[in-house]
């Protein structure tokens, strides 16, 4: 798998940018040099900013999550059955999967996110990559969300670095699952010792359940801490069973 491109704003945002986890704020400067600080969590500020929400999360804490589940799911997907196979990125952020993806070449991609300023970012930065892309929320979609959804016919969904813990909850877990055909592929990042975590429980059961069958696993990096602790998850690609649960 391809490393992603580091564009020119995410070089200039990496220069003189200083992430501290423990106040949870990032300080860079804009393009008049001005001093600005952001929440480390704060996604909407982050994906505003062209090429700021990779500086951190990719330049300066080496975040790896869309890079092990893009691996994951080229290597269940052979490159002849890529191009076709439609796929729907949920939380894309600013777009870095579908880059990875569009790279190894697939060429049906759409995506969507909670976050009204990742549908902007993505437009922004990567409406090349991406097809379609719409804002909602898989928790409570509306009926115009759903009908997107049944109109897309998405045969992949990935999901990378937003399942649990705060991020994608096992409801709108659910509702990816019953996008996806028997046979549909969920490739899917989450903390490594998931299956043990209590609070992932219920992702686990639905993971792990008779939804899904595994086709592959690999286990690799999320990220850095800003002092240099490994967080650690796994990539699972998954095959959507006849069972509906």
């Amino acid at each position: 798998m391809s490393a992603l491109p580091v564009h020119e704003a995410t070089q200039r945002r990496a220069a003189h940018l200083v992430v501290d986890e423990a106040g949870d704020v990032v300080r860079w400067r804009d393009d008049t040099g001005r001093q600005v600080e952001t929440g480390l969590h704060d996604y909407a500020a982050l994906c505003d900013v062209p090429g700021l929400y990779e500086a951190v999360y990719f330049l300066r804490l080496g975040g790896r999550a869309p890079h092990l589940l893009a691996e994951a799911l080229a290597h269940v997907v052979p490159p002849p059955e890529r191009p076709n196979l439609q796929v729907l990125d949920v939380g894309a952020g600013t777009g870095v999967v579908g880059e990875l993806l569009a790279a190894a070449g697939f060429r049906r991609i759409a995506g969507t996110d909670l976050e009204p300023a990742s549908e902007r970012a993505v437009r922004r930065d990567r409406g090349q990559v991406y097809d379609d892309l719409r804002t909602m929320d898989l928790t409570r979609p509306s009926d115009g969300d759903l009908a997107w959804l049944r109109a897309l016919a998405p045969q992949i969904v990935t999901i990378a670095g937003a399942t649990g813990f705060g991020h994608l909850p096992v409801e709108a877990l659910d509702a990816v699952t019953r996008a996806l055909p028997p046979r549909g592929l969920l490739a899917v990042t989450i903390a490594r010792g998931f299956e043990q975590e209590p609070e992932l429980a219920d992702h686990a059961a639905l993971l792990l359940g008779q939804a899904y069958r595994e086709r592959t696993r690999r286990e690799g990096l999320h990220r850095l801490t800003a002092d240099g602790a490994r967080l650690e998850i796994t990539a699972l690609v998954l095959e959507r069973t006849e069972v509906h649960p």
